[in-house]
């Protein structure tokens, strides 16, 4: 019988044929079960997760929305924004040329919405599908709880600084480049922070027309503050103002 080699099992066999298909992609299942499942025919392929270990069993991407490898920024999305904008675009103003206007835009969440995004509203689900979404300020916590994993900053991985965040659990690490943000005005769009700053979007909003973001750093060190890795949640920015990366979950 012919062997498949997949990421969920290097020695599954083909024991059946199935036609059900995941968003119109067929699939052949390589168990009894129908639970691990090898698609063809379909230049889709699933983006790359990591099991970090954490309590709530969730898995991070290797690689921010939009981009391809690990120390790619990817796009820049405003909060509740599913097409989201790559660099080239920002510097060429068409970050500042689009309107977010809720008010005629129902593929914008209400001014007045709370809470985490919902399916429709997020970018990592549109782009990726139901198996994915953005993470939640809650998530975030988690993944930087000092007894789940490490943070450690980097001048270059792969040419690129950021941060590399370790499992204390089983030593796998993820990498989140310092990407910065976008911000747009009356004046144009542009990239700030990139390359001393890891700014990254969460589906969370407490508050009319505020999301959170993750914003984090290494301090160098003064005679007022040590050096080291720090980070903080910040919600006081209007939804529409900004653009941030997003680095997908894995809920499949």
């Amino acid at each position: 019988m012919k062997k498949f080699i997949t990421k969920f099992d290097t020695t599954a066999e083909l024991t059946t044929f199935s036609a059900t298909t995941d968003f119109g992609r067929p699939h052949v299942s390589l168990t009894e079960d129908d639970s691990k499942v090898h698609y063809f025919e379909d230049a889709y392929n699933e983006p790359e997760y990591v099991d970090l270990g954490l309590p709530s069993g969730l898995k991070w991407a290797t690689c921010n929305l939009g981009a391809s490898s690990s120390e790619q920024t990817g796009k820049y999305y405003a909060w509740g924004d599913t097409t989201g904008y790559t660099t080239e675009q920002i510097q060429n103003n068409d970050f500042s040329a689009s309107e977010y206007n809720p008010d005629n835009n129902e593929s914008l969440p209400p001014y007045d919405f709370t809470g985490d995004l919902d399916a429709k509203y997020d970018a990592a689900t549109t782009e990726r599908g139901i198996n994915w979404r953005m993470p939640t300020k809650a998530n975030y916590e988690e993944l930087l709880d000092s007894n789940n994993t490490t943070l450690e900053w980097v001048t270059s991985y792969n040419g690129v600084p950021g941060h590399i965040i370790k499992s204390k659990t089983n030593s796998n690490t993820i990498f989140l480049p310092a990407a910065g943000c976008a911000t747009r005005s009356s004046l144009g769009s542009s990239l700030a922070y990139m390359g001393d700053t890891d700014m990254y979007l969460t589906s969370t909003s407490e508050e009319y027309n505020k999301m959170f973001t993750l914003n984090m750093y290494y301090y160098y060190g003064d005679e007022t503050q040590s050096a080291g890795n720090y980070f903080y949640f910040e919600g006081n920015y209007e939804r529409g103002d900004f653009g941030y990366p997003i680095r997908p979950v894995y809920v499949g």
